[in-house]
């Protein structure tokens, strides 16, 4: 069995940070689907620290199920022969940081032979995808593509799980434009249109059974990765 690991982004812990989907946070779902290996780089955990009041009633439990590693950038691309240039992540360190300790836990082999880069910073996205399409190491996955592997994965065991499932829809789409300001830019636009494509997919989902939901995964290459 393959062992993936999840490195989680600021971006994406701060958008579902208070996201419950039958009495679970998604951080909780996240931890379970990839057997505790959650990971953040210990950039992205004093990101998260100097953000709490962000996080709101939502701080201390999701500061407690996060896991730092800590790591000098320097080191790993001067090992790995890789660069990870500071331009190309213009809002912070913290992805450059878990860039680096995707290549590092895979070449290292102990903790995961695959990784999925959980993030929503789109120019953060596209520098990750470079890179692990590159080594063939692992995906890049938003909020969103999150969402829509755990409604195919646990469709039938979440009570009314159509219903719930659009509400964490609404409630991560709300998150984001909260981020967004003002709430009308382009990256606010991209967040009510993809709330709109992706409540098109539940309720064709819904409507005609698990292998729509499949195929639209294998077309995102959402499975490609996991055991």
């Amino acid at each position: 069995m393959t062992r993936v690991a999840c490195i989680a982004d600021t971006s994406a812990i701060l958008h579902i940070r208070d996201i419950v989907i039958s009495t679970r946070t998604l951080l909780d779902w996240l931890r379970e689907e990839f057997q505790g290996r959650l990971r953040v780089s210990a950039e992205v955990y004093d990101e998260l620290n100097r953000n709490r009041g962000l996080l709101g009633s939502a701080a201390g439990i999701t500061m407690s199920r996060l896991r730092p590693m800590r790591l000098t950038v320097q080191d790993v691309e001067q090992h790995y022969d890789c660069v990870f240039d500071r331009h190309t992540f213009p809002n912070g360190d913290g992805e450059r940081h878990n860039l680096c300790l995707s290549v590092q836990l895979v070449r290292a082999g102990r903790d995961a032979r695959q990784v999925i880069f959980l993030c929503d910073d789109d120019a953060a996205c596209t520098a990750a995808t470079d890179v692990l399409d590159s080594y063939r190491i692992g995906q890049v996955w938003t909020s969103f593509d999150l969402l829509l592997f755990l409604f195919f994965r646990h469709y039938r065991e979440v009570p009314d799980a159509t219903r719930q499932f659009s509400e964490a829809l609404e409630g991560l789409v709300h998150n984001i434009l909260s981020d967004v300001n003002p709430p009308t830019t382009a990256r606010g636009r991209r967040a009510e249109d993809r709330l709109r494509r992706m409540q098109a997919q539940i309720d064709a989902w819904t409507l005609h059974g698990e292998r729509y939901s499949e195929r639209i995964l294998r077309t995102k290459g959402l499975l490609d990765c996991l055991p």
